[in-house]
């Protein structure tokens, strides 16, 4: 049962450094669309107003 725990955890590690490194090559794209959604969210207050 603890090895299970272990490559669990070992899994989740790979997981994250695998999304991590996603997000680092699309950083752009990744802010772009950040603020883009920003953008939106802020034309949507404005038309609640």
């Amino acid at each position: 049962m603890r090895r299970r725990q272990l490559a669990a955890r070992q899994n989740s590690d790979a997981l994250r450094a695998h999304a991590l490194r996603e997000m680092g090559s699309r950083s752009a794209s990744w802010k772009s669309a950040a603020r883009m959604r920003g953008d939106a969210r802020e034309d949507h207050a404005q038309v609640e107003r």
